[in-house]
């Protein structure tokens, strides 16, 4: 939409301020045409304050991003077809249009352009809108320019690694790790919930899928023990004025035990969905460290899909 487009443009004009002409230049002029006369200095904004609108009128996702590496020596030609199909039932979910983002470091060798051809085959004729581009280069950086203008990076499983710290600390999108377990739409989710974000976009996905999609919210508070209480009230207030139900878990500490305390409870609880605070934005700090670290450990263990909010 054109005021989230007009939003990550500004951001993009922040991050070129010391950028020679012309190219700083143009693009705040580019943000000055399409912004309104009176509005003056647009504020940063975060992926979350962008969608409100949205989530409330329309779909929360209306595209998604898919990098997959294509590399013929390190034997990575295309995801499995069940992770597309899983990625079609998403997009086919939310009305959105889905990006196929074909990554290489070099020009496209003869078995890597059949590949990137089947995978152009496999979309086509899709009831759903989708396309794919390639781009050669350093796939992080194509990963973060790409994905500038959508709402939800999707990867596999084998990607997640790669990909986790480039896309929490440089898009500020939510991440969908589509795990291994082959569940085209989540029905049980755990919200593991950060207690010392004071705004969580965890929470904010967390209502969106139980409303739209039915899913069965539980909440794990990830706390110090400062507050619990009134920030699980809080939660719940903002739950049920979305007319949400959650069940809520006793909250665990943050510190060396909670990655094994958070999969034996996902796993004991049957659920198949796990979603988790991700970093601050545009902060890189010890906590934003500990946060990524942590959601990383608990990625390599858990076998179902896990959304990272950010």
């Amino acid at each position: 939409p054109p005021a989230v487009a007009v939003s990550r443009l500004a951001e993009r004009v922040r991050e070129t301020a010391e950028v020679p002409p012309p190219l700083a230049t143009r693009l705040r002029r580019l943000t000055r045409l399409t912004a309104p006369e009176n509005a003056g200095r647009l504020p940063a904004r975060t992926w979350a304050q962008e969608r409100t609108l949205d989530r409330y009128s329309d779909h929360l996702f209306s595209n998604m991003l898919f990098p997959v590496r294509i590399d013929e020596a390190g034997g990575r030609y295309a995801p499995p077809a069940e992770s597309v199909a899983r990625l079609l039932a998403l997009s086919r979910a939310e009305g959105a249009t889905l990006c196929l983002l074909c990554l290489l470091d070099h020009p496209p060798t003869p078995g890597e352009s059949a590949a990137i051809d089947a995978l152009r085959q496999t979309i086509a004729g899709r009831p759903a809108p989708c396309e794919l581009l390639i781009r050669i280069g350093d796939p992080d950086h194509w990963t973060k320019e790409v994905g500038l203008l959508h709402d939800l990076i999707v990867v596999d499983t084998a990607m997640a690694g790669d990909a986790l710290p480039v896309i929490l600390r440089g898009l500020a999108r939510p991440l969908l790790v589509l795990g291994d377990a082959p569940v085209e739409l989540p029905r049980r989710a755990l919200l593991v919930h950060d207690t010392r974000r004071p705004l969580d976009e965890a929470i904010f996905i967390a209502a969106y899928l139980a409303e739209r999609w039915g899913v069965a919210l539980t909440v794990l508070p990830l706390s110090n023990g400062r507050n619990t209480h009134e920030i699980a009230a809080h939660i719940s207030d903002y739950l049920a004025l979305h007319e949400v139900a959650a069940a809520f878990l006793d909250p665990i500490r943050p510190d060396a035990r909670a990655v094994d305390r958070i999969i034996a409870t996902g796993l004991g609880g049957g659920y198949d969905l796990l979603i988790m605070t991700g970093p601050a934005r545009g902060q890189r700090t010890n906590y934003n460290q500990q946060l990524t670290a942590m959601n990383g450990a608990i990625l390599q263990r858990w076998p179902h899909a896990a959304l990272i909010a950010t």
